[in-house]
């Protein structure tokens, strides 16, 4: 096992930033049910797309904490259970896991969304691990 300098860690997560923002609109983050495929593949049923803000969040050690996004009305009905990041451009950045505790996101009360009703991301938070 490998260990990373913080400035290494800081470095490699400042690169998730980076790509997150390019592009002249604010990243997206959309929220999907059912399996999550390999990185970049097709996705399933879309429940709800938030914007992050410009920037899409601060580099502390060795984390990316992203920013407060926004409220979103849910586009379908289901568990979300996956997430896809897009950069400004609508370019595919990362696949997350979500759920309620210890996942790549968390949701506020449920993962259940509903169409119409808002949608909300308690927060996102992505870490190099210190080795």
């Amino acid at each position: 096992m490998i260990s990373m300098c913080m400035a290494l860690r800081n470095g490699r997560v400042q690169a998730i930033a980076d790509l997150l923002d390019k592009g002249n609109r604010p990243a997206t983050v959309s929220l999907y049910t059912g399996k999550r495929p390999r990185n970049g593949g097709a996705t399933t049923t879309i429940l709800a797309t938030l914007k992050l803000p410009k920037p899409c969040g601060k580099v502390k050690d060795g984390c990316l904490v992203v920013g407060e996004f926004e409220t979103a009305p849910g586009l379908d009905h289901g568990q979300a259970t996956w997430a896809r990041f897009c950069d400004g451009n609508g370019n595919q950045v990362m696949d997350a896991s979500v759920g309620l505790d210890n996942e790549d996101i968390l949701m506020v009360g449920s993962t259940a969304i509903a169409t119409g009703q808002p949608v909300e991301i308690s927060s996102a938070v992505f870490c190099e691990p210190e080795g």
